[in-house]
């Protein structure tokens, strides 16, 4: 297994690219770009993709009666009532 420090380099090599077409054109400068970029490097990234997996998991158990998972079953037919019910499970995720 890698080491910490180079899960996180290999990381952000692979986001520059993105983080590069969706912010530069924000930035200032290219020192303003660059500091956000290390700021978004120096995140906790393991705890927040954590966060989110648990969050996922709960959204899409098919035994909680107020998780989406069950409108994944082919036999399951939706209801006007449901939409109540989902839009929660999409604040759950946001």
């Amino acid at each position: 297994m890698q080491p910490d420090h180079e899960l996180r380099w290999t990381f952000m090599n692979e986001i520059l690219p993105l983080f590069y077409k969706s912010m530069y054109s924000h930035c200032q400068n290219a020192r303003e770009f660059q500091k956000l970029f290390h700021d978004e490097g120096r995140r906790d990234l393991r705890s927040s993709v954590a966060r989110l997996e648990e969050r996922i998991a709960s959204v899409m158990n098919p035994h909680s009666p107020t998780a989406a998972g069950k409108y994944f079953c082919e036999e399951y037919t939706l209801t006007p009532s449901d939409k109540i019910l989902l839009s929660n499970n999409v604040k759950v995720i946001q």
